[in-house]
């Protein structure tokens, strides 16, 4: 998600929400934030980082999120998919890491058909299990990774291929 204050514009990576309302937020250098959200009513949040609680208020409107503070107000737009980061023109080919991390599988062979949204491998980072998937149909060529492998973020893992075989 993408916040907006002022001239300020922030990314933020959110993970999957665990129980008890435990997920994880990434800031644009990958800095891990642990919260714990509680909704004491629509609209009104209890958030504790660090033993510190924050009460806000949160609106969702279209693509965006509103949250309001005592001290501030800042307003989250909607991102692409993580595992679909990089993907427009020639780079939707390309299957890159989203975060730097360890694959944890490789679901597909070289010369695999694959669709668009297909499972290509899983990493773990930072305790999380990341799906990365194809963002193109076509033929899985060039894997450069294997199970344990450490990645950095934005390496090429694979590529696809048009399937030229295909009409078009």
């Amino acid at each position: 998600m993408g916040s907006e204050k002022g001239d300020k514009h922030e990314e933020l990576r959110v993970g999957p929400i665990g129980s008890g309302g435990y997920f994880t937020v990434f800031d644009a250098n990958e800095v891990p934030l642990s919260l714990t959200c509680l909704e004491l009513e629509t609209g009104r949040w209890r958030v504790t980082h660090n033993g510190e609680t924050l009460m806000l208020e949160a609106r969702i409107t279209g693509d965006a999120i509103e949250i309001t503070t005592a001290d501030a107000r800042r307003l989250f737009h909607a991102a692409p998919p993580l595992a679909f980061a990089g993907s427009e023109g020639a780079a939707e080919r390309l299957v890159e890491s989203p975060l730097t991390g360890m694959i944890v599988d490789v679901v597909v062979s070289e010369g695999d058909l694959v669709a668009e949204g297909d499972l290509i491998a899983v990493m773990e980072s930072m305790k999380m299990e990341i799906s990365i998937k194809a963002a193109a149909a076509g033929i899985a060529i060039n894997i450069s990774v294997t199970k344990g492998m450490m990645v950095d973020r934005g390496q090429t893992i694979a590529e696809i291929a048009p399937n030229e075989s295909e009409p078009t």
